[in-house]
């Protein structure tokens, strides 16, 4: 028995494989040329089922693939069968019709054909098709994947991203909710302290006076951090409104919210000229916000913080920079900070809850966008956030 030629015709290049049928000439026969060895390989381990035919329909090489699906034993039952036996009547015409478009080199987009199965199942499969030649003649190649199987993976993967929105929205909520719910009580615990302070006091110890401002000072913390966890959980539920700003007014406005710290902690707030951006400008000030002040909450002691606000263009991305001559940070915490309630200092040594920078990062990741930091231990800080230019 010879050995048969099979021609893969594509647009860009031609692949000659040769299927060695012969038993008096194995596969691994130095004979044959390692690229051909290569293509059939390729085909033979294929996940799709290959089978080639001649133009009356009759089987001449189906790969382990197409076995397996058509319930073969091996490929000599295989050939002892026409492609035809396997499509319903009804499609049988448009089939003939499809291959004689082929062998006269038309290129035919993939279908889904319903094909039986040896057992009498039928499926659905996705099918391609191109003209080869066969030991010399020609013949049809088809390409066949189970589109039911793949269709059920696509469907059981949107229903697992359904499921996953909806448990997201659910802990949003509860967060949202306990944070709220939580407040009244705490609100207690303060107001009570401090009544106790000012009309018990007197007779206190200094102990018990000690006490009570922990109680407050606690509270008060416990208050902070709930309104932060609060706005953290709505974020989401936030629908963002785009705009154009100009950051330039922007940054301005948000330097007067905080005018006072500024002030009183001495500190320098440079920019150079800033873009006018898309982006919710509620929530695009909440970044600067916090970046800004970060900047002059962690400065050195003793030393006048100098900030710098700046953006270039950089492929199809504006990216923005806030710059500081502070305290820096270490490299190892670079993935902490953005993680909610970290923080890598005291509360008595640095006020806060720890929750700014992933608010942060929260509103630049649903804007497209990506924030980073790069930092030296007492060499400053250099905060970056990116946005798409729109």
């Amino acid at each position: 028995m010879k050995p048969y030629r099979c021609v893969y015709e594509r647009p860009i290049l031609t692949l000659a494989v040769r299927f060695m049928q012969d038993t008096r000439i194995p596969p691994s026969q130095p004979n044959y040329p390692e690229n051909e060895l290569n293509y059939q390989a390729l085909i033979e381990h294929s996940s799709d089922a290959i089978i080639v035919h001649d133009p009356q329909g009759k089987i001449l090489y189906a790969n382990p693939a197409a076995l397996t699906l058509f319930g073969d034993t091996s490929l000599e039952e295989a050939r002892k069968n026409s492609i035809f036996n396997h499509l319903p009547k009804e499609f049988t015409k448009g089939a003939r019709e499809s291959i004689q478009k082929v062998l006269e080199g038309a290129t035919l987009p993939p279908v889904i054909s319903p094909v039986y199965l040896l057992n009498g199942d039928r499926i659905e499969v996705e099918v391609r098709a191109n003209r080869v030649d066969f030991d010399g003649q020609p013949a049809i190649q088809i390409h066949m994947r189970d589109s039911f199987s793949r269709a059920k993976l696509i469907e059981s993967l949107k229903r697992q991203a359904e499921d996953l929105k909806r448990i997201n929205e659910e802990l949003e909520d509860i967060s949202h909710i306990a944070a709220h719910d939580l407040q009244e009580p705490v609100r207690m615990i303060v107001t009570f302290a401090q009544r106790l302070e000012q009309e018990k006091g007197a007779s206190f110890d200094a102990e018990s006076h000690r006490y009570l401002q922990t109680i407050t000072k606690s509270g008060l913390r416990m208050h902070q951090l709930l309104n932060d966890l609060s706005r953290y959980s709505r974020l989401n539920m936030h629908e963002l409104r785009k705009e154009d700003i100009d950051t330039n007014i922007l940054v301005e406005q948000v330097v007067g919210m905080i005018h006072s710290p500024i002030s009183g902690m001495e500190a320098r707030i440079t920019r150079n000229s800033l873009p006018v951006v898309r982006a919710d400008p509620t929530l695009l000030r909440i970044v600067f916000q916090n970046l800004i002040e970060n900047a002059i909450k962690f400065h050195r002691p003793g030393k006048e913080a100098q900030i710098e606000v700046s953006a270039k263009s950089l492929n199809a991305e504006w990216n923005f920079s806030i710059s500081d001559d502070g305290i820096g940070i270490s490299p190892n915490y670079f993935g902490k900070i953005f993680k909610p309630f970290e923080r890598l200092h005291s509360p008595d040594s640095y006020p806060g809850t720890g929750m700014g920078l992933s608010i942060s990062k929260r509103i630049i990741e649903r804007h497209g966008g990506r924030i980073w930091v790069e930092s030296e231990e007492e060499k400053g800080s250099i905060f970056h956030f990116t946005l798409p230019v729109e």
